[in-house]
């Protein structure tokens, strides 16, 4: 288990130098000059030439990557054009913000999820199963800003039970938080739910249908105990696999639903940058999305360890 801990470690390290790779060269890849795309066609030279040497566009490109990540590494993603700000001041302003939707999304999708996905599958056939089977292949493909947007008109403007946008810290105030979190959390849940409900009940078909199954019933164990201590854990492997692919869309779903409910996180700031190409903003908050998704990743891989003793056997021998 231990080997396996430190492969995987040893390939989340080289992802992240490639993705390091990828978010430098947002700047490089366009065509023109960086510091005169951000300050405008008629800005003055000198400010051009300044605002070069202040990104060190006046450097060779490697040396360039070099005092970027070096920065990086040292907490300074530089300074935003745009805000007028440092961009880790400002990411540490916004990024609980964006997890304030986030994670509250992916932990009611994965518990709702896989309640559904269970009792669609021991209820095969009924009306039960038939809902949850029709709201899977309709949550799937509804787009998490419809949703917003329909939650905004339903909820906000005609029943008036819930506000229109809008987001206040836990910490500040929690009971204003779950008053306010309640439709960007739900709007981003419900897709991932349809999603992790589908895979669960597709693991739990094919697996309550296996030998082991039937000999656990055959010697008397519970139901309940056949189902969660032997069924599900086998039926969970891939629906990791599902939940960690998700928190990619719950990244980018947050993005989008931040701007339907005018959410000041991580979303609302890239959207900015992007409109006024601030480059620097741009590069670090893809960078730092991007570590999230990998270090997620690299839990999901240690949990398959931890779920399938299979893998910790094979690597023990190797």
């Amino acid at each position: 288990m231990i080997k396996f801990i430190i492969k995987r470690l040893i390939l989340c390290i080289i992802v992240i130098f490639l993705v390091s790779l990828f978010a430098f060269s947002i700047m490089q890849i366009l065509p023109g000059c960086p510091a005169r795309l951000s300050l405008g066609t008629e800005a003055p030279q000198e400010a051009v030439d300044a605002l070069r040497i202040q990104l060190n566009l006046d450097k060779p490109i490697a040396t360039q990557y070099l005092l970027w990540i070096g920065n990086a590494l040292q907490g300074d993603l530089g300074y935003s054009i745009t805000y007028n700000r440092p961009i880790v001041l400002m990411l540490k302003e916004r990024l609980p913000r964006t997890l304030g939707i986030g994670l509250p999304a992916l932990l009611i999708s994965v518990v709702v999820g896989i309640a559904f996905g269970i009792l669609s599958a021991v209820k095969r056939g009924t009306k039960t199963d038939q809902f949850v089977t029709l709201f899977s292949t309709i949550g799937v493909g509804t787009p998490e800003f419809w949703l917003g947007i329909f939650g905004i008109y339903l909820f906000a403007i005609k029943l008036k039970i819930l506000p229109i946008q809008g987001y206040v810290s836990p910490s500040v105030d929690f009971g204003q938080y779950i008053y306010r979190a309640v439709l960007p959390v739900l709007s981003l849940s419900i897709t991932l739910v349809a999603s992790i409900a589908r895979q669960t009940r597709s693991n739990m078909l094919e697996v309550i249908n296996q030998e082991y199954i039937r000999t656990a019933r055959a010697y008397g164990i519970a139901e309940r105990s056949v189902l969660l201590k032997y069924a599900l854990k086998n039926a969970l492997i891939p629906v990791i696999t599902i939940i960690g692919l998700q928190v990619r869309r719950i990244i980018g779903g947050t993005i989008i639903i931040e701007n339907v409910f005018n959410i000041s996180g991580i979303g609302s700031m890239l959207r900015i940058a992007v409109m006024n190409r601030d480059y620097l903003i741009i590069q670090g908050t893809v960078l730092i999305i991007s570590l999230v998704v990998v270090g997620c990743n690299f839990v999901v891989d240690i949990l398959y360890g931890v779920f399938d003793p299979r893998i910790r056997e094979r690597q023990g021998t190797e």
